[in-house]
Parts: C-alpha cells; structure tokens; sequence
C-alpha cells in the first residue's frame, strides 16, 4: 500500500521536485524514467538516509506536504522523516 502511495505521490511530487546541479538539463526518456523508478522504489523502503542520497548535494526540494523549500541535507532528511511519519502504511 506504501508503495501505491508513493507512486501516486510520485506524479503529484514530480512537478515540485527539483533535482539541482551547476547545470541543468535531462538525459534520454529511459534515464529519468529509471531514475524516477528507483526514488519511488527507495521511497518504498520508508529509510530518509537512502532517499536523500538521490538528491544532488545542492539539491532543492518543495515537497508536497510542507510549504518550507529545503535546500541542505539536513532539511530534505527532516522533510522525509516527517513523510513517513505522516503517510500512511
């Protein structure tokens, strides 16, 4: 059920996340397509230290269930570790 959650969660998320380096720019479909599977799939295993380790160290997320941008490590761990607190199993 999770996993359905975080799928659905993916599609909605997708639009607000944003993955940042020095220099933006998107790879063939396949490559975000295998990306966006496996942030799901890790999603799915409910640990914050693994899912943050898929974002750039000067990544920025806006996620979907806090107005708060966070822009460190420190800030995208706390927003997951809320997440799967707050998401249902």
């Amino acid at each position: 059920m999770r996993f359905r959650l975080w799928t659905s969660a993916l599609l909605i998320v997708a639009g607000s996340l944003l993955l940042t380096a020095s220099v933006a720019s998107a790879g063939p479909k396949e490559d975000v397509g295998a990306a966006t599977v496996k942030w799901a799939q890790t999603l799915g295993e409910n640990d914050p230290d693994k899912v943050i380790l898929l974002y750039a160290s000067d990544g920025v997320l806006w996620g979907t269930l806090s107005p708060t941008v966070r822009a460190d490590r420190a800030a995208l761990r706390d927003y997951f570790v809320t997440a799967f607190k707050v998401l249902p199993i």
